[in-house]
C-alpha cells in the first residue's frame, strides 16, 4: 500500500486523511484534462455508471466500511 511507503500519512487524523483523499481525487480529475489515458478511463467508468453496469460502491457504503475499519483498529 502507498500509505506504508509514506509513514507520515499514518499519523494523519481521520479528517485529514479524508481531506487528502478528496484533494487527490480532485487532482486526478484535473490531470485528466491533460492525460488522454486517464481521461478515457474516467469516461469509461462514468459511462458504465450511467448505463447501470457499474458494480462500484456508493460513497455511503465506502464511508461506512472505512469508519468500521477505523473503529476496529482503535
Amino acid at each position: 500500500m502507498v500509505i506504508e511507503q509514506h509513514p507520515s500519512l499514518q499519523s494523519l487524523s481521520p479528517a485529514e486523511k479524508l481531506q487528502l483523499s478528496e484533494e487527490l481525487c480532485l487532482e486526478l480529475l484535473l490531470d485528466a484534462k491533460n492525460n488522454a489515458l486517464l481521461n478515457e478511463e474516467i469516461k469509461r467508468r462514468y459511462d458504465a455508471f450511467e448505463s447501470g453496469e457499474d458494480t462500484g460502491t456508493t460513497w455511503n457504503e465506502l464511508k461506512t466500511r472505512l469508519l468500521s475499519r477505523l473503529a476496529a483498529n482503535s
